[in-house]
């Protein structure tokens, strides 16, 4: 909608859901909002609303699971993300241009977390080994893109399906996902050395970028059929050389196949016509 003006103070406790997104509403976050203790779900994204929201506000909210403050570039949060005691239930976390610098503290106590977005914010350094630990189990949906990561280290969430690092400062070799991941990118990064023939282990991808990087020497020969689930392959702008795959895969499903800006040779391989879904094609 085009809400207006400033969120009221709560009169009631018995709020379950409360969605104001996609407002112009502006001001501070009220502080009775610490009364709402049903309060299961709850959205202030993309308004305009400003100053400090203190950690006090979810010390209570026990049961809630969704939490989306993000797009609100005039909300300071620095209290909230360094607080260690507040949402132990928290299933969805959504603070994407919330000019954090750092990676909430609660959430190592927060084991049931299955989708974290901390996208476009200003998170610098080594990502911290206690938060390797965080959702080990649950965490599904993993968004850290357009920050400045320097480094990733192992990556352990077993049942990731989404992880995207783009956009970073990310140094060092290719990190290989989980098993399971249907979409990575670390396009945007400084990323060296080769791609491990590990990556071809990713039956379920689906969407595979490592675009804008320092990767080189050759891709490995299983790239044309390692998954048959692959619709986006972005390898464009590294330092690969050597001929490209033989043998892609009836039924291949490539939509779009990007290897330009790199120093291949040879022939384009004639199994491509196997990819009849083909839209994008850049050499």
């Amino acid at each position: 909608n085009q809400l207006t003006g400033h969120i009221g103070e709560f009169l009631h406790n018995s709020l379950v859901f409360l969605w104001l997104n996609n407002n112009k509403l502006h001001g501070p976050l009220p502080l009775s909002i610490s009364k709402l203790v049903s309060l299961r779900q709850l959205s202030v994204s993309f308004n305009n609303l400003s100053g400090n929201v203190e950690s006090k506000i979810f010390s209570k909210l026990k049961s809630l699971r969704y939490l989306d403050m993000s797009n609100n570039p005039h909300l300071s949060l620095s209290s909230f993300t360094l607080a260690t005691n507040i949402l132990p239930n928290i299933f969805s976390l959504h603070l994407s241009s919330s000019n954090i610098t750092e990676i909430p503290h609660f959430l190592r106590t927060a084991e049931y977390i299955q989708y974290l977005d901390l996208s476009k914010n200003q998170i610098k350094g080594n990502i911290p080994k206690w938060f390797l630990e965080v959702g080990k189990d649950s965490l599904y949906n993993l968004n850290l893109s357009y920050n400045f990561l320097t480094s990733v280290g192992h990556l352990p969430w077993k049942n990731l399906r989404y992880l995207d690092f783009r956009s970073n400062l990310l140094q060092g070799p290719l990190p290989i996902p989980p098993l399971g991941i249907s979409f990575f990118s670390v396009a945007r990064n400084k990323i060296t050395g080769q791609i491990s023939s590990l990556i071809c282990n990713l039956s379920y991808i689906e969407y595979l970028d490592l675009s804008y990087n320092h990767l080189s020497n050759m891709i490995p020969p299983c790239f044309g059929n390692f998954s048959d689930n692959l619709i986006d392959l972005d390898l464009q702008n590294n330092n690969l050389n050597g001929t490209l795959p033989t043998k892609f895969a009836m039924g291949c499903r490539l939509r779009s196949l990007k290897l330009n800006g790199n120093q291949f040779e040879g022939s384009l391989p004639q199994s491509l016509v196997h990819c009849r879904k083909l839209e994008v094609l850049d050499f």
